[in-house]
């Protein structure tokens, strides 16, 4: 299955098909006229760390022209949304309301690693 690449751009790229979901694959510099933003460069080396990973998937902007999220599901819900804006990476807890910023995709993925997300205060 595709669907367009949340970016604004008509490609579409393959949408959780296989152990990988194939997107990441897919949000290559060609696609970016060879060259991504801070963002989008940022935003895809998270991707490939999260992409792998059971129960994480891409998930596009409901709002027009609004950045898409990594996201973390279990039983159908959102567990943990991660977007990056202005070079600040967030990850934002639905259950808590809360966000929490990280300085760099380690940083991140040392948080997700402790499942960060299950000491917040509700």
């Amino acid at each position: 299955m595709g669907r367009t690449c949340p970016h604004g751009n008509d490609i579409v790229a393959s949408w959780r098909v296989g152990p990988h979901h194939g997107y990441v694959a897919a949000l290559t510099p060609a696609i970016y006229g060879g060259d991504m933003t801070g963002d989008d460069a940022l935003f895809h080396a998270i991707g490939q760390h999260l992409d792998p990973r059971p129960g994480w998937g891409l998930e596009p902007s409901t709002t027009p022209g609004g950045a898409p999220s990594w996201c973390f599901e279990q039983h159908g819900r959102v567990i943990l949304a991660v977007s990056v804006a202005g070079g600040i990476i967030s990850a934002f807890v639905p259950d808590h309301d809360a966000e929490v910023q990280f300085a760099d995709v380690d940083a991140l993925l040392a948080w997700i690693s402790l499942e960060g997300w299950t000491r917040l205060s509700p």
